[in-house]
């Protein structure tokens, strides 16, 4: 589990071939404070590639209580790549 601090991030995340996931050893990427308006996770899609949270060849990833934006001015942006199942509770 990996609990961010209260603040906001302008930088990418990039989660690629993590291996020994499953259903019941998943990586978790959580606000520490269970607030989503808490932690912010932005990107420019002009400072390169197009994308604020990536996963790549890697299952049972659970991303709770972020809010992931693109920054203003920003002519094309993903907010998240990968992902292909999203809960939301």
């Amino acid at each position: 589990t990996i609990n961010i601090v209260p603040g906001t991030y302008t930088q990418q995340i990039n989660i690629s071939s993590v291996q020994g996931t499953s259903p019941t050893k998943r990586i978790i990427i959580q606000s520490a404070n269970q607030d989503s308006s808490s932690v912010v996770i932005t990107h420019s899609a002009q400072d390169g590639p197009n994308y604020s949270i990536y996963v790549n060849s890697t299952n049972y990833v659970t991303i709770r209580d972020l809010t992931v934006n693109v920054l203003p001015g920003a002519s094309f942006s993903y907010q998240m790549v990968g992902i292909h199942f999203i809960a939301v509770t």
